[in-house]
């Protein structure tokens, strides 16, 4: 495993170079014979699967993703298990860089392939989409802004959406109650038992309610979140994807 050939390349760069993910799916999965907890491979299951974004081939890169330790190493919650221990080894190899689920995001929406950013939402939504989020607005905002898929940026939108639907829930709400009472009151009498019901009369005599229509959206911008805000919450994410 740790021969190379004249260009520094060892075989799993090699097989992923050539398309051949079940070959570097299998070498990655191999192990020490005599440590059976040690693997053979020189490269982080995820590094192999960023290769694979970055040759290109989305389907060599599907294909990685099936691999069970990639997998594994894109659950929930494993960026900062994996983030922890590659700062410790960076202190005696500089040269180390992290390679977690931001990475490997941010690396299929530099190559716009969204198939495999969908693929890997599917193992670990939540983190995806922030990833994917950071990675849209960095290649939004670089000095030479580069295109990314609409499915992408749709996603990145959708992330903050949910970040801000707990306060815009509320003021739909309120701006649209007479509609949201309607169908409440056609629903079924079984309907209105099981499910819970709200107090309309209160939310009608709520002032927000009658607010003119600009005045609403002058409140509204101030959710929206700013270009600085983006920026700011954007370095504080960047302990998470830098190398």
């Amino acid at each position: 495993m740790a021969r190379l050939d004249v260009r520094g390349q060892d075989a799993v760069e090699l097989a992923i170079q050539g398309g051949h993910s079940e070959l570097a799916s299998c070498l990655l999965e191999q192990r020490d014979p005599t440590w059976h907890h040690v693997s053979l491979c020189n490269h982080y299951p995820l590094e192999v699967l960023e290769l694979a974004i970055e040759s290109g081939n989305e389907q060599c890169a599907k294909e990685v993703l099936t691999n069970k330790r990639v997998v594994r190493h894109l659950q929930p919650g494993m960026a900062a298990r994996l983030n922890l221990t590659m700062r410790w080894m960076q202190r005696q190899i500089s040269k180390k860089r992290l390679f977690n689920i931001f990475t490997c995001a941010g690396a299929a929406v530099r190559c716009n392939m969204p198939g495999i950013v969908e693929a890997i939402d599917q193992l670990n939504p939540s983190e995806t989409r922030q990833a994917v989020w950071y990675a849209v607005c960095k290649a939004q905002t670089s000095g030479t802004p580069a295109e990314v898929d609409s499915e992408l940026v749709q996603m990145a939108n959708s992330y903050l959406l949910d970040k801000l639907w707990p306060q815009l829930s509320v003021i739909v709400m309120l701006r649209h109650w007479e509609l949201l009472a309607a169908m409440e009151r056609s629903r079924t009498r079984w309907e209105r038992l099981w499910q819970s019901h709200r107090d309309w009369e209160a939310i009608a005599s709520n002032p927000w309610t009658s607010l003119p229509s600009e005045t609403m959206s002058k409140i509204l911008s101030f959710l929206v979140p700013s270009k600085s805000s983006e920026m700011k919450e954007m370095e504080e994410m960047r302990f998470l994807v830098e190398y």
